[in-house]
């Protein structure tokens, strides 16, 4: 019986629900559902919330696919992977290039290798 139970928990994926983000001596606790998107910029990977709220996290991007729910999220080019419920419009700049706005305000195109993986992910 233990040994089945065992097996079941290693073939289920596990995403992570919530990011821990330290800012000097406080230590902040950010469910996965108030993460607008994450992006790497100045050699360094931030979380910003739908508040605007931005973390310096020690994941990189690649690290962060594996336990994000791909439900959820999609990673639309090489430095940012983004929210499903953060995008408020996107502009179809030719069948290759999707230009994503976020309802925080980030604007980014989807790379032209993942431009057909994000309308499926999307069923566009």
């Amino acid at each position: 019986m233990i040994s089945t139970f065992q097996n079941q928990t290693q073939i289920q994926p596990r995403f992570k629900s919530r990011f821990f983000a330290k800012i000097n001596h406080t230590v902040y606790s950010i469910a996965i559902e108030d993460i607008s998107y994450f992006v790497f910029e100045d050699h360094v990977t931030i979380m910003t919330t739908n508040t605007k709220q931005r973390f310096v996290i020690n994941q990189s991007i690649e690290s962060l696919e594996a336990v994000l729910n791909p439900m959820n999220f999609f990673r639309i080019n090489r430095r940012c992977i983004i929210h499903i419920a953060s995008i408020k419009k996107m502009n179809l700049l030719s069948k290759s290039r999707i230009e994503i706005e976020l309802s925080t305000g980030l604007k980014d195109i989807v790379s032209r290798s993942r431009t057909t993986p994000f309308r499926s992910w999307l069923d566009l």
